[in-house]
């Protein structure tokens, strides 16, 4: 959406003595955010509330995930979205960024390749197309919070738990366990925030490319000043499939994504038919190798909507922290990363926005048919789709559910939300209507 068209749709419902970032700026219903971890949840509400965009909320909430839950989302690591905003003719359009930490950033090391660090300039790219507000808008909550320190959430102290500790140096003076409320600073994570919020284009050229060459190499891994200046993120067609009054969009990277994709239209035609008829889900005793990765939708007041899964490959990436920036690489995509499902449902008549599923983590695919043919397909809650899913939780997918019956931006009042039962997260409305 362009800023202009965004200036025409807020003016009704904006707050009269506040001025647009500033929180209370939409009046009313300003969208709905779902995500695995509560407080990135609350950033993305202030930037709604702002009037920004979904993309916005989005760019913002991975940021703060960096800092909330690095177990599963990292400046060393990517992610693919699945975006609908508008054109200037203010035609809906839907898209897919590709950010995936997949391509190897140089010869492999004693402990094997490391990807390209993807997320800054991917979450660059989405603001770009689809953002409203000022970039350091977006970044400075996330910054503010790794500098100043956060009491660890539910979500973040479970995983790091479950995990048997995080690796050393992410955090200032803690040890390797979290606990719920423990407060947590992360100084180097903060210093390299404050360069994505400079310009993300210095973590492939500048001096934050040259640290992350010199700081790999420390920990035995190569990375190609060459491979990290020509890296970007690319911009694909969704899979979409018609199902009537309304398609459905999903996304066609990574393979994990692809495959739901193709079993979504099948599960809905089992659906019409004998019910819908699914593999079991993987036993919830598995390794927890198959995390290292986290799901979120957010929809704003205009219509638009972004549903993300955001990756390191494996949990805590490499395991290391790049020594003076905090974050750790990911490595390389192997059998063991966990998956991602991504679903969009809109109607291509009127242009509403109908609903968004975002899961991550290993089986993915199955969780989301599993919640997302009850919520779409069989007219079933938000909240009892998400408890039909038969696993779960650490270490196995987690989906975030939205959906508007009525359709954005014409019916808020339809909008409901759900996050997984098995996780800690938190999915909310926006405003009052």
């Amino acid at each position: 959406m362009t800023v202009a068209a965004l200036g025409g749709l807020v003016l009704a419902g904006c707050g009269p003595d506040r001025p647009p970032g500033t929180v209370g700026f939409v009046e009313g219903f300003a969208g709905a955010v779902v995500a695995d971890e509560p407080r990135a949840v609350v950033i993305a509400r202030d930037i709604l509330s702002s009037g920004g965009t979904a993309a916005d909320a989005a760019v913002a909430m991975a940021l703060t995930l960096t800092v909330t839950l690095p177990s599963s989302a990292g400046l060393g690591g990517g992610g693919v979205c699945l975006l609908l905003d508008r054109d200037a003719d203010d035609e809906p359009r839907l898209a897919v960024l590709d950010f995936l930490p997949d391509d190897r950033a140089g010869l492999p090391g004693p402990d094997g390749a490391a990807a390209v660090p993807a997320l800054p300039r991917g979450l660059f790219a989405l603001h770009a197309r689809a953002g409203a507000l000022r970039w350091e808008t977006l970044v400075a909550p996330a910054e503010n919070l790794a500098r100043f320190g956060f009491p660890a959430s539910r979500a973040l102290a479970a995983e790091v738990q479950a995990l048997g500790g995080a690796p050393p140096d992410m955090w200032l003076g803690t040890g390797p366990m979290v606990y719920e409320g423990q407060r947590l600073q992360a100084l180097d994570l903060a210093r390299a925030l404050g360069q994505v919020r400079v310009g993300p284009g210095e973590f492939h050229v500048g001096s934050v490319a040259r640290e992350i060459i010199d700081a790999a190499a420390v920990q035995g891994a190569e990375v190609s000043q060459e491979i990290l200046r020509d890296w970007r993120p690319t911009w694909v067609e969704p899979v979409i499939s018609d199902s009537g009054s309304h398609l459905d969009a999903a996304a066609p990277v990574p393979d994990s994504a692809a495959r739901f994709a193709r079993d979504w239209a099948t599960a809905e035609a089992d659906a019409d038919d004998d019910g819908l008829s699914l593999a079991p889900l993987p036993d919830l005793a598995e390794s927890l190798r198959t995390r290292g990765a986290t799901g979120f939708a957010v929809a704003d007041s205009y219509g638009g909507a972004v549903a993300c899964g955001l990756t390191l490959n494996h949990p805590f990436g490499t395991g290391r922290p790049l020594n003076g920036l905090g974050f750790p690489l990911a490595p390389m995509p192997d059998a063991r990363s966990p998956d991602i499902a991504l679903l969009m449902r809109y109607n291509d008549v009127t242009g509403v926005f109908l609903g968004a599923l975002a899961a991550a983590g290993g089986g993915a695919g199955q969780a989301a048919l599993e919640a997302g043919v009850p919520a779409f397909k069989d007219d079933v809650g938000t909240g009892a789709a998400v408890q039909s899913v038969s696993a779960g939780g650490l270490g196995r997918a987690l989906v975030n559910l939205i959906r508007c019956a009525g359709g954005l931006p014409r019916d808020p009042e339809s909008c409901s939300v759900a996050v997984d039962p098995r996780g800690a997260g938190l999915g909310m409305r926006v405003g009052q209507q």
